[in-house]
């Protein structure tokens, strides 16, 4: 796939190449998944980039993840909302992962200063 093919916001194909590819720097393809349900991608799967980075409509939609790979499944018209409520989930149920200045502050905290 040429990199306007990949960067062009529409459905791919994934083929048996794309498989030898580094993605997120992992040659083993452990990245290469959908990142909103977490498959993992073959050959003859069908997927699609999505722009998040720099994207008013991400932005306006709440959507803080950085540029997304979604399998057939989870895409559709309304991926930048579902990806802010993905982004919301894992915030709330995986709190100790996230950078704590993108936590919201904890609702019953006395505490008025800066951090």
């Amino acid at each position: 796939m040429t990199r306007e093919g990949w960067f062009d916001g529409k459905p791919f194909v994934v083929t048996d190449a794309m498989m030898s590819q580094p993605w997120s720097g992992y040659r083993d393809c452990r990245m290469f998944r959908c990142h909103i349900c977490g498959v993992f991608f073959k050959p003859g799967s069908v997927a699609r980039f999505i722009w998040v980075n720099g994207i008013k409509a991400a932005q306006d939609a709440g959507v803080h993840c950085g540029n997304v790979t979604v399998c057939a499944a989870c895409d559709g018209d309304d991926i930048y909302t579902r990806l802010a409520e993905h982004e919301q989930i894992g915030k709330e149920r995986y709190w100790s992962l996230v950078d704590p200045e993108r936590l919201p502050r904890n609702p019953h905290s006395t505490y008025r200063g800066r951090r």
